[in-house]
């Protein structure tokens, strides 16, 4: 029923419902998840405390959840919209941050970049991303990276050095231009 329902209106009030009905455990792993725009690694939850473990799987038995075969989890995407409109600001910048490491750890450095820029640290975001620009670009992450660049200020004066993200976006269009070309 929820694939049925793209429309946020007509979501929001069966998650309001929905959500009186969950555990606390429960809210939380759905808060999380709805941080992340791809599949988010299932073992954060499944090798975490056995609530966590348990909360997962009761998330994932009630299909609020999906698992792909790559070991990660996510929200139904229709579903992800509207628990991630309803959380606070502040909350969404923290489950951002956390997400942010999550994805350092793994070495998925455009992914952690955009959670940085999206929990307010654009600085942290360039400085992460630039030190590890040539694997990304290589790894195919350039148009994501200057996605996530673009919605970065450039009235923002940069705090760090190696922090400027007119260099990183220059660098990546001058990268896209070469792509495009075939060179």
């Amino acid at each position: 029923v929820l694939e049925q329902l793209p429309q946020f209106h007509a979501l929001l009030p069966l998650w309001l419902r929905l959500e009186r009905r969950l555990t606390l455990v429960e809210r939380q792993i759905l808060h999380a998840l709805s941080v992340f725009r791809s599949p988010a690694p299932a073992d954060v939850w499944v090798l975490g405390v056995g609530e966590q473990a348990e909360a997962l799987a009761q998330l994932l038995r009630r299909r609020l959840v999906r698992q792909d075969e790559q070991g990660g989890v996510a929200l139904l995407p229709a579903l992800r919209e509207v628990v991630y409109a309803e959380l606070p600001v502040e909350m969404q910048e923290d489950l951002h941050a956390w997400a942010a490491q999550i994805r350092t750890e793994r070495g998925e450095y455009t992914p952690a970049a955009y959670h940085l820029q999206c929990a307010g640290q654009a600085d942290a975001a360039v400085a992460l991303w630039y030190a590890h620009r040539e694997g990304e670009i290589h790894r195919g992450q350039a148009a994501a990276a200057l996605a996530s660049f673009d919605k970065i200020s450039l009235r923002r004066p940069p705090a760090l050095p190696g922090t400027d993200v007119r260099v990183v976006r220059g660098e990546l269009s001058q990268n896209d231009s070469h792509s495009a070309q075939g060179t």
